[in-house]
Order: C-alpha cells, then structure tokens, then sequence
C-alpha cells in the first residue's frame, strides 16, 4: 500500500514536470531552473537530517562522565614476539659467539640446523676445535 502510495506520488510529480517543462510554451529555463532548485534543497535536507547526531538517553542523569578503560584489549593480549613458523627459510645470517660449555651439536639443535651445515657455514671440517669467545 506505502509503495503504490510513494509510486503514485512520484507519477504525479514528474507528469508535472514533464508538462511544465516541455508544453509551458517558452519557460523551459525557469521549469529547469526550478527543478535544479528542489533537487539542490532535497540534498541539503537529507544532509542535515543525517548530520544530527542521534543521542539515545539510557537513562534520566546527566552524564558526566565517560569512562574508558585503563588498558586496551589488543595491546593486553598482543606480544612483542614474532611467532615465525619452523618451515620458513633463514633469509640472514646468524651471528652467534661460542660459550663455555657449547659444543657444535648443542649449537646445531639451538638453531634446528644440521651440524655439517654448521661446519660448512663457519669453514669447519669434523675435527675443528671451537673455544668459547670465537
């Protein structure tokens, strides 16, 4: 019923304007001139009306106040570490100074690395010494 309402009004208004602007013997400019008119306040309307803020008041107080909380969700449950996945590839390479104590095995499983590509990668061979510091 409210769409054959809203239809039949729009029928109205541009059989109008369709009469006024075509078969009003010489006012053609003034009919536009109108049109452009209402087009322009129909906007500015529409704007102003969704340019108000819309307050929703829960209850009868005044409000103070607004209380925001003391610590953001995101940064509460972020970390600064990166999780990197174990099956992506070195893409630098590690500096690392021997300690006392480390063998070339140890250092090898610290970095999920074969031992002889960590022999190949300081010039090692198997019978190589390292000492703590190098």
């Amino acid at each position: 019923m409210f769409f054959d309402l809203i239809l039949g009004a729009t029928e109205f208004v541009k059989e109008r304007l369709v009469r006024r602007m075509f078969w009003g013997r010489g006012n053609f400019l003034g009919s536009a001139l109108q049109a452009v008119l209402f087009i322009i306040v129909l906007i500015l309307t529409i704007s102003y009306i969704y340019r108000k803020p819309v307050v929703i008041v829960a209850s009868g107080d005044t409000l103070d106040t607004i209380e925001v909380a003391e610590t953001d969700v995101l940064v509460m449950n972020a970390t600064t570490n990166t999780a990197v996945p174990k099956d992506r590839p070195r893409r630098y390479v590690e500096q690392y100074t021997v300690k006392g104590g480390d063998t070339l095995s140890k250092i090898a499983q610290y970095y999920d690395i074969k031992v002889e590509t960590l022999l190949w990668a300081n010039n090692l061979n198997a019978k190589s010494v390292i000492k703590p510091g190098t």
